[in-house]
């Protein structure tokens, strides 16, 4: 696992046994729903991760469409992988705030705008600011995993059970708040 995928990894730690795979909803995306979350669904894209916006956007405004109508409050969040944070941290963010730098946030508000929640996992800064694109393609140390599984993980959980069960969300001083 590199730390660029650290998103992905986040998806498959969170897709425990109650999360089920719906079908034929995208042949480009993988799609799971919880039976207990019903406004929620998990969306891995089945692209590169820096022209992610090209699937999760189309596929996202279909369900927002679809669950919209039904009358429930629809949230997109994007799991991905930040620099500016140490493995075993993470930063929630939301709307017209900078992707620093991040391709594939920057493929989905190109393609999506910035009416989403972003959900950045740690993976630290290498000391060579030249090295950046080689630091987040290499392997992701055991300890630096672990420390995102135990820390983060459950934060994770938090944020998407909130962004499930709240009738309004909002975010304050990084810490999401609802009602």
């Amino acid at each position: 696992m590199t730390r660029h995928s650290v998103g992905h990894e986040m998806l498959n730690l969170i897709n425990g046994s109650k999360w089920e795979t719906r079908p034929n909803i995208s042949k480009n995306a993988k799609i799971m729903i919880h039976p207990e979350l019903k406004n929620v669904m998990l969306l891995k894209p089945g692209c590169y991760m820096n022209v992610s916006g090209t699937v999760v956007s189309p596929v996202w405004q279909r369900i927002k469409e679809n669950l919209g109508k039904q009358g429930h409050n629809v949230r997109l969040i994007c799991i991905h992988d930040e620099l500016s944070k140490e493995a075993g941290q993470f930063q929630l963010r939301y709307g017209e705030v900078s992707s620093r730098g991040h391709n594939g946030l920057r493929s989905v508000v190109g393609h999506f705008g910035n009416d989403f929640f972003r959900f950045g996992v740690g993976i630290g800064r290498p000391d060579d600011k030249k090295n950046v694109a080689e630091y987040v393609l290499s392997k992701m140390p055991r300890n630096e995993w672990e420390k995102i599984v135990w820390d983060v993980s459950p934060k994770l959980n938090d944020v998407i059970e909130m962004l499930a069960k709240a009738d309004t969300v909002e975010l304050k001083n990084g810490k999401l708040v609802g009602k």
